[in-house]
């Protein structure tokens, strides 16, 4: 994957970030006994949802180049696998794409 095609899947998961920030808030005033969120993949109309403990999304978040994944929807070329948990996977931008991130949290 070229450096531009890698900054573009980065700007595409920072948007589904974005989303499941609005979906946190909202849970912090809501709470359910299981948080839903949408998969933060670099595809666009990807809307699977992952089952995640408030906290679990925040400790993510803590991270501004981390994203929750379903388990299928690494690209490796982007991004690599930090941790794994029943239903989804963090992963970590790296290459251009990480600088990207970083910038949209």
């Amino acid at each position: 994957m070229n450096d531009e095609s890698a900054r573009k899947a980065a700007k595409n998961e920072v948007i589904s970030r974005s989303l499941n920030e609005g979906l946190a808030r909202g849970e912090a005033k809501w709470p359910s006994e299981r948080p839903t969120f949408i998969c933060e993949c670099s595809d666009l109309s990807c809307t699977l949802e992952l089952t995640v403990p408030i906290d679990g999304y925040k400790a993510v978040r803590a991270h501004p180049a981390r994203f929750i994944l379903k388990p299928d929807h690494v690209n490796e070329e982007i991004e690599r696998v930090v941790e794994t948990f029943e239903g989804y996977l963090v992963v970590e931008k790296i290459g251009p794409g990480k600088e990207v991130a970083e910038q949209g949290a």
